[in-house]
């Protein structure tokens, strides 16, 4: 199809004189020449049984890939974390609990999603023997393109990987625990202290079972982790205690003791010393105090890291929650691509990243315990510097009265060892307490049930896309259709491709009303047929008559393209019109007007080879209407023939006894035949049959037809027209011969 088919309409122009023939002139102004929508939802109309075909065909193909399709069931499990889980009963000193940071739950849906954990759901529920989630085993639930899938993907693999010996059970175990992780989802919504658990399965009470077992395996691993604290801080702190309660005792005893032997009794002393030496005992207690928590996070951080787990500290650092997504992130690549086995060289460079990754956080996680001992240190500094300037004040009190001052001291300090006991003692009960440790951070909100409806695939949406997806690529389909069409549909696709004016066009007819065409035209004379036929006489008959020359050479680019139909019916309605017409046939190969002819007397090779006269062929064609000049033997060389002095004197004696001589040519593009012609004629109709003849054959014609006759006016009919469909093509003059304008016409 010519380029300018989706331009804009068509401007009708009025008729203009070339080479002495009217033409219509439709060359449409630059302007127009643009991307039309009309235009473009016409070439949709016109493939709409295209597109129509495309769109169930990739609706049909989707519905035969969903119902070989598995069907998939999730079941999910939603959980909130209790953030400040521990608050007010000293567990927040010495166990790590979740913030409800975005880190802090980041790092416990990487715990979920670990292989820790569900390999435990993989022990726990027998999955090993699961063929869903077991690839060596074969599934017999599992649909035929799934199977031809998994075929071809594991014979790819095993070629990648070049063979080797059988996976053993731990191998199986580690592909189960692989697979099992692929059907996980673990998510939280930014913002908010939920996380959701999902898991798809074939098997609707499967996925239910899993999902929930998974997060009772979580929840247990996460109160293991935090007892084997609590157990390493009660062990601490139980020696502590011991420690601390002989301490007191001894204390006591000896205030006991020093009232007695001094026969002292309990005062209180007013004094401003005595004051200043109460306040540097309340600190000196809450120094101590300090001190034992740094030294019980500091004891926390060493069982922590000596049994892989961590405290809030490390879990708070910045440096260690990012090497913990660039963990997680590697160890999730490593599951994506356990595929390509161990000793692949992208797991081997996983591995060692993931090594080094482990590696910083080790180190990162002694930095901070080294942190936390320079703290005990400083606490352990600043309380002595603290108990000597308490010492010193006690020495100055002494002056008052050696009993009394040695006596407030001593129980300054048992008060001191007591405060201590007591905070230590409240720390040791809430770490003990079995039933506090055992409640986890994490609460479950609604646990997983088995769904009714699979979540994949859904079917009417996935049908309704591929519909839609469809209907696209027949539309893409359209385009690429009319875009590749190097044929011409319009007038003006036929005046822009070939650059010579276009005399009309001839609308199909049937086979049986082509044999006689002359007959159709009078018979309906009211037919767009006739009335096409009557626009070219017309035009040709002003030009005939203004320049003189009356001979015609029609030609096509191939056989086929109705050039001795249109002759026939050209020649019927130029006599209609009153004019004397010939009918050439300058065919000599294969006959074209002559076939339709009755054999018989002198025809025109018979004529050119014999020298016979002139008036020895024209004959009148009652069926036409018109005189014709046969042609019935067929000649081997007729190109000699038709380049004769005898042919140009019968041409010339015929357009001199006719008012119009037609000569019915061969198809240009096959042989020479009517370029011989076209030197013994005043102008050549060209035509171009609709949808057929391509523009790069026909310019080749026209080229050809140049170079033997230069001179020659060439102008063009488009044939064989379909007129329904010419319509959604051209919207200039012709478009009333569409389907709106039928009323006009009786064919």
């Amino acid at each position: 199809m010519a380029r300018n088919q989706l331009s804009a309409p068509s401007r009708e122009l009025p008729p203009a004189r070339e080479g002495g023939s009217v033409v219509l002139q439709i060359r449409p102004p630059e302007e127009d020449r643009i991307i039309d929508l009309s235009r473009f939802f016409s070439l949709l109309y016109r493939e709409r049984w295209l597109i129509l075909a495309v769109a169930l065909l990739t609706a049909a193909l989707a519905g035969t890939v969903l119902t070989q399709m598995a069907p998939q069931y999730s079941s999910s499990v939603l959980l909130k974390a209790e953030s400040g889980a521990a608050k007010g009963s000293g567990l927040e000193a010495l166990l790590p609990a979740l913030s409800g940071e975005d880190a802090g739950l980041r790092s416990e849906i990487d715990v979920m999603r670990s292989r820790t954990i569900v390999g435990r759901v993989v022990d726990r529920l027998g999955l090993v023997e699961d063929p869903e989630f077991n690839p060596v085993l074969d599934d017999p639930n599992q649909g035929a393109l799934a199977r031809i899938w998994d075929k071809a993907y594991s014979t790819a693999m095993g070629f990648i990987r070049g063979g080797g010996p059988p996976p053993t059970e731990e191998g199986i175990r580690y592909m189960t625990v692989d697979s099992t992780v692929r059907n996980l989802s673990v998510s939280n919504d930014a913002g908010s202290l939920s996380i959701l658990v999902s898991f798809h399965s074939s098997d609707p009470s499967k996925s239910a079972r899993i999902a929930n077992t998974l997060v009772d395996e979580y929840l247990a691993y996460r109160s293991a982790e935090k007892l084997n604290l609590a157990r390493s801080a009660t062990g601490w702190l139980g020696e502590s205690l011991n420690q601390l309660r002989e301490q007191v005792r001894d204390a006591e005893q000896k205030v006991q003791a020093f009232r007695a032997e001094n026969n002292l009794v309990d005062t209180e002393s007013g004094s401003v010393l005595v004051q200043r030496m109460s306040e540097m005992n309340a600190q000196l207690v809450q120094l101590r105090a300090e001190r034992q928590t740094a030294e019980a996070k500091l004891q926390s951080a060493r069982d922590a890291m000596s049994n892989g787990g961590a405290v809030a500290e490390m879990l708070d650092s910045p440096v260690i929650q990012r090497l913990r997504d660039q963990e997680g992130e590697l160890s999730r690549q490593l599951t994506e691509q356990s595929q390509l086995g161990r000793r692949h060289p992208v797991i081997i460079e996983l591995r060692s990243r993931l090594a080094a990754v482990q590696n910083d956080i080790q180190a990162e996680m002694r930095r901070i315990v080294s942190g936390l001992a320079s703290n005990v240190v400083a606490f352990k500094a600043r309380e002595v510097s603290l108990e000597r300037a308490y010492n010193t004040l006690s020495e100055e009190i002494g002056g008052q009265g050696p009993a009394r001052a040695q006596l407030d001291q001593l129980q300054s300090e048992a008060r001191t060892l007591r405060a201590t006991f007591e905070q230590t003692l409240a720390q040791y009960k809430a770490i003990d307490n079995p039933d506090r440790l055992s409640a986890p951070d994490l609460s479950v909100v609604s646990a997983a049930a088995a769904p009714i409806f699979p979540s994949f695939p859904q079917k009417v949406p996935m049908l309704a896309g591929a519909a839609i997806l469809g209907i696209l690529l027949g539309a893409v389909a359209a385009i690429l259709r009319d875009l590749l069409d190097r044929s011409m549909r319009s007038l003006e696709s036929v005046e822009a491709s070939l650059n010579i004016p276009v005399l009309g066009l001839v609308p199909r007819l049937t086979r049986s009303r082509a044999k006689n065409p002359g007959a159709y035209l009078r018979d309906r004379p009211g037919s767009t047929f006739a009335q096409g036929m009557r626009d070219i006489a017309h035009a040709t008959q002003a030009g005939t008559a203004t320049t003189g020359r009356n001979v015609i050479l029609v030609t096509s680019t191939a056989p086929g393209e109705g050039k001795t139909t249109f002759c026939e019916a050209f020649a019927v309605q130029m006599a209609r019109m009153g004019r004397k017409v010939l009918i050439i046939d300058g065919d000599l190969r294969r006959r074209a007007t002559s076939r339709r002819q009755r054999e018989g007397g002198v025809d025109l090779s018979t004529m050119l080879q014999r020298g016979l006269p002139y008036e020895s062929v024209p004959r009148h064609d009652p069926r036409l209407g018109v005189d014709v000049a046969p042609s019935f033997t067929a000649t081997p060389e007729p190109d000699f023939l038709l380049n004769s002095e005898r042919m140009q004197q019968f041409v010339t004696m015929a357009s001199h006894d006719y008012d119009l001589v037609i000569i019915d040519s061969p198809p240009i593009g096959a042989v020479h035949d009517a370029a011989i012609l076209a030197s013994m004629a005043a102008q050549c109709i060209y035509l171009v049959q609709w949808g057929k003849t391509p523009k790069s054959a026909a310019l080749a014609g026209l080229r050809k037809l140049r170079r033997f006759a230069d001179d020659i006016h060439v102008t063009s009919v488009l044939t064989q027209v379909h007129m329904r469909r010419y319509a959604s093509y051209d919207k200039g003059i012709y478009s009333p011969y569409g389907a709106k304008y039928e009323s006009y016409f009786r064919n």
